[in-house]
């Protein structure tokens, strides 16, 4: 992906939102599963966050580590 203005000072800043971007869209072309987490907080209160992931399958940890 190509940035419309570059970072002088750190050529190799990408932008998070940017790379989950591509990677939910990645997900998405391939047919992806949902992963669930849950975070449990003070006085039993839970927090979940959910997203799109790859199957698992022998190629997808070298598509997700940089995330």
């Amino acid at each position: 992906m190509k940035l419309k203005v570059n970072a002088p000072l750190d050529p190799g800043f990408m932008p998070m939102s940017l790379v989950f971007r591509d990677f939910e869209a990645a997900v998405k072309a391939e047919g992806g599963e949902k992963l669930t987490l849950a975070l449990e907080r003070n006085d039993g209160l839970t927090s979940t966050f959910t997203l799109d992931v790859f199957k698992d399958g022998r190629d997808t940890m070298r598509r997700t580590t940089h995330l």
